[in-house]
């Protein structure tokens, strides 16, 4: 990579990042954690190992930016599908969908990342729990955790081009009708 590629100084340290960061999710993608590590990103970024250690200071850094981008994207295009919804069923499959769509692009080979799941789990979670209390949903931090592990697990278990939105949206509405009777007085 050449030295300047941008108009400025601050435009070319932006380009770098982004091209760290680029490298860095196909890393995860193509390896899982631990193949993002600076050497390997300094390879596919076209940089120099010192050089991205002026914008990472370590690999665990790096990756942590990196997931921290992707749970800000999955909150955001999760709180977009659900300022619409407004029944229970409407918000579930909102979000179903919606991360489904978002995490299967994101999740390297073999599913996701325990950082990944970690920060899923704050971001677009807490998400879906505010939108289930407004809907009056029993321990709704509970059924946003139980929802959140079902959407999680697509990764592992999904085959080519196989959209498993609709049976997993099926399975926790199953779930939540079936929380809600269990929890309801005979």
């Amino acid at each position: 990579m050449p030295r300047i590629q941008a108009a400025s100084i601050v435009e070319n340290r932006d380009l770098r990042r982004t091209a760290l960061l680029q490298a860095a999710r196909d890393l995860l993608l193509a390896g899982g954690d631990s193949a993002v590590t600076i050497t390997a990103a300094a390879v596919a970024s076209g940089l120099s190992r010192s050089a991205v250690y002026e914008y990472f200071p370590s690999s665990a850094a790096l990756l942590e930016e990196l997931v921290k981008g992707q749970a800000e994207r999955w909150t955001t295009a999760v709180e977009a599908a659900l300022c619409d919804a407004t029944a229970v069923i409407e918000i579930v499959r909102a979000f179903v969908e919606t991360s489904l769509g978002t995490v299967s692009g994101d999740a390297p080979r073999g599913g996701l990342s325990a950082l990944q799941v970690s920060h899923f789990s704050i971001g677009p979670g807490k998400a879906l729990a505010r939108h289930l209390a407004q809907n009056d949903v029993p321990d709704p931090e509970l059924v946003a955790r139980l929802v959140t592990s079902a959407v999680m697990s697509v990764p592992h278990a999904q085959n080519q081009g196989e959209d498993l939105a609709p049976t997993v949206t099926t399975f926790v509405v199953a779930g939540l009708e079936g929380l809600s009777a269990a929890r309801s007085p005979q």
